[in-house]
């Protein structure tokens, strides 16, 4: 029984602070894109192009988006696989489970416990994330313009 309960909070605080967790992402990838935004400025004849804070909200909203929807497709996985009635399918999932924790391997069926989908959501790093959506974009930009 205690079991059961301790692994049931740890489910419902690791789903809140995953929530923190994005959010600070979030601000992060944001702030590092906003510092590259600089007011646009027609009067200025330096050749320079002026990055505009539109720019930096479409690269965000962008990179945000496709993370977040890789995020709530794990999210909604792990909720049915946790979230089983009881009954054979349990049972068998069960038992998939218990093979897993002792060796788990890329496309488990828990993404908790699958080491690819561990080092994709607990590795990044929202510098450098912004740092390579926003030179595709620039490079992007280039060609159009």
């Amino acid at each position: 029984m205690f079991g059961s309960l301790l692994m049931l909070l740890t489910c419902v605080f690791h789903q809140r602070g995953q929530g923190a967790a994005a959010s600070i992402e979030s601000v992060s990838v944001l702030a590092h894109l906003l510092g590259k935004a600089v007011a646009e400025d027609d009067d200025d004849d330096d050749g320079r192009r002026r990055v505009a804070v539109s720019d930096a909200l479409y690269v965000y909203q962008r990179l945000r988006k496709e993370r977040t929807a890789h995020v709530i497709k794990a999210t909604l996985k792990t909720g049915r696989l946790w979230q089983m009635p009881d009954g054979p399918l349990k049972d068998e999932r069960d038992r998939e489970l218990l093979r897993e924790t002792r060796n788990p391997s890329i496309g488990c069926p828990n993404p908790l416990a699958d080491p690819f989908f561990q080092r994709w959501l607990w590795n990044f790093h929202a510098p450098e994330a912004a740092d390579r959506a926003w030179a595709a974009y620039r490079r992007g930009a280039a060609g159009r313009g």
